[in-house]
Parts: structure tokens; C-alpha cells; sequence
């Protein structure tokens, strides 16, 4: 079986004990197993959003998430099609407790029409292997 392999490397401003989520999102015709392996945290067969730990339990972890499709029983002259529609979707993300938006900032940091902006960077770094 070949494997593709490619990673990205997710930066984020959360607390230590804010717990991060698995999200997960694959559109296939294949048959697809999922195996997601966090190192010194769980391994598990991923099937709708899962909690993977604690921001603190979770830093500088690598998540392995291992996809296995079955293109079988697809007609041979459709292969190609359904390989090039097959999309997968990762989300990392913190859904219980709110990040605090202003972080100390007060009323005298609005604008003269009371208005303040709060803008979060996730950034994403490719890392060659």
C-alpha cells in the first residue's frame, strides 16, 4: 500500500488547560478507516469530533492521523475520478471556554466611535521531511 505523507505544524494562543479538539471531515466514495496516535497522550480510531487533551497535554505533540481507503468495487474506468474527488478536512480546534478577546485591554482603548477590533493569527509553517 503506498502511504502520502505531508504535515503542517499549528500555532495557538490558548491556555494551558483549555481543552483542544479533533475534527475530522472526509467526502469519499472509498471506503476510509481512520487511526489518529498522539504520542504519550491516546490512540483511538477516529469516527466524529473527539477532545485529544489539554493545550498543556498537547504542546509540542505530533498527532498522527493514518487514513486508510479502499477504492474497491469501484468500476475501473471511475477510479481516477473518484481518487481526484476524495477531499479530506482537518480541524484542530478549542470549542469549550471562551478565549477572553481583549486580554486586559479597557474603555479607553475604543475608538471615537466606541469600536474595537480583536484579530487572532493561526499560522501554518510546512515542514519538510
Amino acid at each position: 500500500m503506498k502511504a502520502l505523507k505531508s504535515s503542517k505544524t499549528l500555532k495557538f494562543d490558548l491556555e494551558d488547560n483549555q481543552d483542544v479538539f479533533l475534527e475530522i471531515t472526509v467526502s469519499t466514495t472509498a471506503t476510509c478507516n481512520t487511526l489518529v496516535t498522539i504520542p504519550d497522550v491516546k490512540e483511538f480510531e477516529y469516527e466524529k469530533r473527539e477532545k485529544i487533551g489539554t493545550f498543556k497535554d498537547l504542546k509540542g505533540k505530533t498527532i498522527e492521523i493514518n487514513h486508510e481507503f479502499s477504492f474497491e468495487g469501484i468500476p475501473k474506468k471511475n477510479l481516477d475520478n473518484a481518487i481526484q474527488q476524495t477531499q479530506i478536512t482537518y480541524s484542530v480546534l478549542n470549542v469549550i471556554g471562551p478565549l477572553q478577546p481583549f486580554k486586559k485591554r479597557t474603555s479607553k482603548d475604543l475608538d471615537s466611535d466606541d469600536r474595537i477590533s480583536s484579530v487572532k493569527f493561526i499560522t501554518i509553517e510546512h515542514i519538510t521531511l
